[in-house]
């Protein structure tokens, strides 16, 4: 198990019950998850993570935190949802929005978007 694996275990573990503690999108992500987690814990070590996800093409990270500073976590949130517009999915090197068959949206390298048949959207 490689580092970004372990990383990716501890966010893993934030994510509070009933909902599953799965990381629902490819590992280019993996380490754009990890740096918002840890942005995000120094703000709240406490804060509870819901999803992590990538929906429409960019990565979603639903939390809940009763910190005072919630608009200072949801900027960190922002910043990295961003950056994923920017990184492709699969292999974290840079990206750009994609549409694949049945209108599906992916951001990924142009090797990538070749491979598995996308077009730039």
């Amino acid at each position: 198990m490689s580092y970004l694996d372990d990383e990716i275990e501890e966010v893993r573990s934030y994510i509070s019950e009933p909902f599953f503690q799965t990381i629902d999108c490819n590992q280019g992500w993996h380490q754009l998850i990890v740096d918002c987690h840890r942005e995000l814990s120094v703000i709240d070590p406490d804060y509870k993570l819901y999803q992590v996800k990538e929906k429409f093409g960019g990565l979603r990270y639903y939390i809940d935190s009763s910190s005072k500073d919630y608009y200072a976590m949801r900027d960190v949130i922002n910043k990295f949802e961003r950056l994923s517009l920017q990184t492709c999915e699969y292999t974290g090197e840079p990206g750009v929005l994609a549409k694949g068959k049945g209108g599906w949206m992916k951001t990924l390298s142009k090797e990538v978007m070749s491979e598995y048949g996308y077009e730039q959207a």
